[in-house]
């Protein structure tokens, strides 16, 4: 079982998942308080704006949700794109 967890820790750190979440979710934060700030700030009533940031958190992390997908999806291509070229002087084991 160890060496499933131990392939599963290499395989996020190769990826750099914890990077690409960082910057995912920091997007979605920036995202949810633009939308917020163009859409809903000065506009909607009082009870109107708490009900907007239930809304906003659910924006956030889905924008998170997605940046950080598309983040790591990249980084996987870049990576299976390296190993089928390998630099000159390399040889396949």
């Amino acid at each position: 079982m160890s060496d499933a967890s131990n392939g599963k820790a290499r395989l996020v750190a190769v990826l750099r998942v914890r990077t690409h979440a960082k910057r995912g979710i920091a997007t979605g934060v920036v995202f949810a308080i633009a939308a917020y700030a163009v859409f809903v700030f000065g506009r909607a009533s009082a009870l109107g704006q708490v009900l907007y940031l239930s809304l906003l958190a659910v924006l956030a992390l889905t924008t998170g949700a997605v940046v950080t997908t598309v983040l790591v999806g990249i980084e996987a291509y870049r990576l299976a794109r390296e190993s089928d070229n390998p630099a000159p002087g390399e040889t396949e084991q």
